[in-house]
């Protein structure tokens, strides 16, 4: 079993089959996503505040559920528990979704289930991204294209299949996307390494995170005052509209990551969405006659948004500085949170204001403005520092420190930030060498590999345990590969876990008898 470290490109962490299986899962889940959107608008009718609102706070909450549950275990990403969690989310999005869409609940129980379909999506959301830290970023790049065609195909031919076809349409996307992950997960593993490392270039992080937030609110406004006069018949019509706008986008990507290959980036994406986000904002305001295909163009505009963030939380995870478990949920909540917020504004204040052409003028006019200032926000500066530029050969890059690399980007305040100059030493330092010759040598070593496979540890818990049976304690690991005592001790509290071994002489011990066999 291929084991990656975050930090570390590896292009072929998965075979030809493994990756159809991913293409084949991520459609799936946004296929599935497409589907779960679709049943909250009409329900959304008339309401002061939407159901919609409701599902993507819900998303929002998913930092605090990991943060909680990372406190409380380490080892929480297990392949066992990611598979259960994983199917636990599909079932209970799905039937929660199956009985908006059928009329089944009372207004209360509406809100209920749309909070239970909002952190379902967001869940699945980051365990596919656990799948795709483990691919490399062109192949990732790839698979999302061939999966939003895949995915608005289907559902365009669900959306033809009557009332029945439409209902099963979740469920069915799920079973899919489910299927793939569990074929992929026995192919990898979930990034897991606790860096609570700040990184150097803060300004960066919090400015990206802003205009994030400002794009996914302006979408959202959107979202909540069509869905403040949504009927079945006119949402039919524009999820249609929808689907047909995905299709042409998802051929477009495919055809530019045939053309750029390794070249075709998320940040560069992000590039080419937010002129484009911009001028159709505009096209609201001055070709009305158009209206229902640029306001198909904008509510797909969210979708396409969630896409890229995906790709680009996968992107920094690869830097390095911090760690997927943690930079996932956090950027997650933060787009999802945004996009409530809109909701919100959309549902309940645009109608109370909204009153005739020349509010509507204003209203729209202020969306576009927002969107304009996120768009300032997310390119004042170099955006591209904390996204690892892949190497044309990343087989033979070296390996980076689980704690990351100085990016050089903006001098952060050093008083009471901890940054990587305090952490990390130079590229050519004595110690790395040491530790990266300590791997090469000797049957013990060959020994810890075959067991790091055999009882899935990560890539940082390979070296710490390696360093353990060389005899070096917690302190001098912690020293050894720049990182907290504190860390070092929850990396052997694992080891120790997934072995069953209680000592590190009964880890010497077990790692001398498969050196014999």
């Amino acid at each position: 079993m291929t084991k990656i470290r975050m930090g570390q490109n590896v292009p072929h962490a998965f075979g030809a089959c493994s990756q159809t299986m991913i293409t084949i899962g991520l459609a799936g889940l946004l296929a599935w996503h497409s589907a779960l959107s679709n049943y909250l608008f009409a329900p959304s009718a008339g309401m002061a505040i939407s159901p919609l609102f409701a599902a993507f706070f819900s998303a929002s909450l998913l930092v605090a559920y990991c943060y909680a549950s990372y406190r409380a275990d380490s080892t929480l990403l297990s392949h066992a528990r990611l598979a259960a969690w994983f199917i636990a989310c599909i079932i209970a999005g799905s039937v929660a979704a199956c009985l908006i869409a059928a009329r089944l609940l009372p207004t209360w129980s509406i809100y209920v289930a749309a909070v239970v379909v909002g952190f379902s999506w967001a869940s699945c959301a980051f365990l596919w991204a656990g799948i795709a830290a483990n691919s490399s970023l062109s192949d990732t790049f790839l698979n999302l294209a061939c999966a939003l065609v895949l995915a608005s195909a289907a559902d365009l031919f669900f959306m033809h299949g009557g009332d029945v076809r439409s209902v099963i349409a979740a469920p069915f996307f799920g079973a899919v996307s489910l299927a793939g992950f569990l074929a992929s997960l026995g192919d990898s593993i979930m990034p897991n390494d606790q860096i609570l490392v700040r990184p150097q270039n803060t300004r960066t992080y919090m400015r990206i995170a802003a205009a994030a937030t400002l794009f996914a609110g302006a979408l959202g406004v959107t979202a909540g005052s069509t869905a403040h006069v949504a009927t079945e018949i006119e949402m039919a019509t524009i999820n249609e509209n929808v689907s047909t706008v995905a299709l042409v986008a998802g051929i477009i990507a495919l055809g530019a990551w045939l053309i750029l290959r390794n070249r075709a980036t998320f940040i560069g994406a992000l590039r080419v969405f937010v002129p484009v986000i911009v001028g159709i904002m505009l096209l609201n305001i001055v070709a009305l006659d158009r209206a229902q295909i640029w306001l198909a163009a904008t509510l797909f505009s969210w979708r396409l948004l969630c896409i890229i963030m995906f790709g680009l939380l996968v992107s920094v995870s690869k830097r390095g500085v911090i760690s997927l478990a943690l930079i996932f949920p956090a950027g997650w909540s933060i787009l999802s949170g945004g996009y409530a917020l809109g909701t919100l504004i959309g549902q309940s204040l645009c109608p109370l204001y909204v009153t005739d052409s020349q509010s509507m003028f204003v209203v729209v006019v202020g969306v576009a403005m927002t969107t304009v200032i996120g768009a300032m926000l997310m390119f004042a500066g170099n955006a591209e520092s904390i996204i690892p530029a892949e190497s044309p050969c990343p087989e033979l890059e070296p390996s980076k420190s689980s704690v990351g690399e100085n990016t050089g980007g903006e001098k952060a305040d050093r008083a009471g930030i901890v940054t990587l100059d305090d952490f990390v030493e130079p590229p050519n330092s004595p110690q790395i060498a040491e530790t990266a010759e300590s791997a090469r040598k000797g049957p013990l070593d060959e020994a810890c590999g075959k067991v790091a496979a055999t009882f899935h540890l990560t890539e940082r818990e390979s070296e710490v345990m390696m360093l353990l049976i060389h005899g070096h304690t917690r302190a001098a690991i912690a020293k050894k590969l720049f990182i907290s005592e504190n860390t070092a001790r929850a990396h052997v509290k694992s080891i120790y876990s997934k072995l069953s071994v209680h000592s590190k002489q009964q880890l010497i011990d077990y790692i001398e008898t498969k050196t014999k066999a």
